[in-house]
């Protein structure tokens, strides 16, 4: 069936890539000397490949490693020449394709900067005039005027994003180069990928990380020894390839308690002024919190969340639980001389989806009283019935919108996290499978009468 370059973003017929693998290094060299001898064998990393992407969507390719996503990414970014077969990509395209390709190590991040967005067809007046956009998006801060060599692989990440996304391409294309890096940094990936597909943009998203591609991904390829094993909706392209690989995927590693409240409270506030003496007194009330409001004063009159702590059932200060088990959520809170006032709480999984927003209003508790410079602490039980994975909360002072489900905030924390929910899936029975476990009640019943 034939589709109009309207709808179509990158079309591929019958494309194949063949390479020379040698036993030796020299065989390369004799085979140049002598070429009526063969020294080496062809090794067909894409076998006839013929697959369309459509405008306006993220499709994700997935597949073991050597199955050719890297290959057909390449030709697609035009990296790569086919051996055969027609390639046609309507639209300009940014490719993060490998960390930190494209970058002079030698190079500071602002010369990296103008390099990469020269690559991509800026000029020079069109880069200064993205310039502080990409700076602010990558949040280097300090390091932008230090050698690359001297980043770590979530600092060459967050750089390069951001200049792939600055240009707005028509065709945006990520491999594996969101797996590094923070949760909250990649989340803002996310939404920005969202932003330009809501621009009838396109993304082509590839990754091992298959619950990325299910949540993100409307349509999925699946390639197995370079050809087309499966393509439909993405959850089903995962299906095909659970039912053939089943290899456990790394976890990452945790970081403690002590870093995350670090984080937190630095992503609170960009400067260094001190807590002021008012909030100081409230020490005593937030020294388990996970996260403290900047340079507050209590005494004012002003709504306001002023600290949150997540307990275990216990009452010890955590960021991680099993799936199932109860966190508890303290907000310390100020009213100030509002009455009205709920106190609301949100989840986000990693690819900045909401997983949850509830809290007082929604469960219909009576609002909170005002009182006006008076620390009022409001807990919260959170049964963690989610798929293990890492996420984001937030703690929020909300006053109802008339209509039933609309709030207004009046302040809230920053998101906070990661906090981790875990399950070994490979060892134990897990109590249930999917995004959520839903209340759930069975029995053997008697059989119902016919007229019942």
């Amino acid at each position: 069936m034939t589709q109009s370059l309207d709808t179509v973003a990158i079309s591929l017929k019958n494309v194949s890539k063949r390479y020379r693998r040698y036993k030796h290094p020299g065989d390369r060299v004799k085979e140049m000397l002598l070429p009526n001898r063969s020294y080496g064998e062809d090794f067909w990393a894409l076998k006839g490949l013929t697959l369309t992407i459509p405008k306006g969507e993220a499709t994700g390719i997935i597949g073991r490693n050597g199955a050719g996503k890297s290959t057909l990414l390449k030709i697609i970014a035009g990296t790569l020449s086919p051996t055969t077969g027609e390639v046609l990509v309507n639209g300009q395209v940014a490719a993060l394709l490998e960390l930190g390709s494209g970058f002079n190590p030698e190079f500071t991040g602002n010369d990296n900067i103008f390099l990469n967005c020269k690559l991509l067809g800026l000029s020079t007046a069109q880069v200064h005039e993205k310039l502080d956009s990409i700076i602010k998006f990558s949040e280097i801060g300090d390091f932008l005027d230090q050698p690359v060599k001297t980043y770590s692989s979530g600092m060459k990440t967050r750089l390069a994003f951001s200049v792939c996304v600055a240009i707005e391409p028509e065709i945006l294309i990520i491999d594996e180069a969101l797996s590094v890096g923070d949760i909250f940094f990649r989340q803002k990936c996310f939404q920005r990928m969202e932003d330009l597909l809501s621009q009838n943009k396109t993304v082509l998203f590839v990754s091992h990380n298959l619950p990325i591609v299910k949540n993100f991904c409307k349509t999925a390829y699946f390639l197995e020894n370079g050809e087309i094993y499966f393509y439909g909706p993405s959850s089903e392209a995962i299906g095909k390839f659970n039912s053939i690989q089943n290899s456990p995927q790394a976890e990452g590693k945790k970081d403690t308690l002590n870093k995350i409240v670090k984080e937190n409270n630095k992503r609170a506030s960009s400067d260094n002024n001190p807590t002021n003496q008012s909030l100081q007194k409230a020490t005593s009330i937030t020294a388990n919190a996970i996260w403290k409001a900047p340079n507050d004063n209590i005494t004012d009159s002003k709504a306001k969340v002023l600290a949150v702590s997540i307990l275990d059932n216990l009452r010890i200060p955590t960021m991680s639980c099993q799936v199932g088990d109860s966190l508890l959520v303290r907000a310390y809170v100020t009213t100030g001389i509002l009455n009205g006032l709920h106190v609301g709480i949100a989840l986000k999984n990693q690819y900045n989806r909401f997983v949850f927003r509830g809290g007082s209003y929604f469960s219909g508790q009576a609002p909170l009283a005002a009182k006006n410079g008076e620390i009022q602490c409001f807990e919260m039980a959170l049964r963690m019935n989610i798929e293990a994975g890492i996420y984001t909360m937030m703690v929020s002072l909300d006053h109802p919108k008339a209509a039933p489900n609309g709030i207004n905030r009046i302040s809230s924390s920053s998101w906070l996290g990661p906090v981790e929910v875990r399950w070994d899936y490979r060892t134990q029975r897990a109590p249930f499978l999917g995004m959520v476990g839903l209340p759930y009640e069975g029995k053997l019943a008697p059989f119902p009468d016919i007229d019942s």
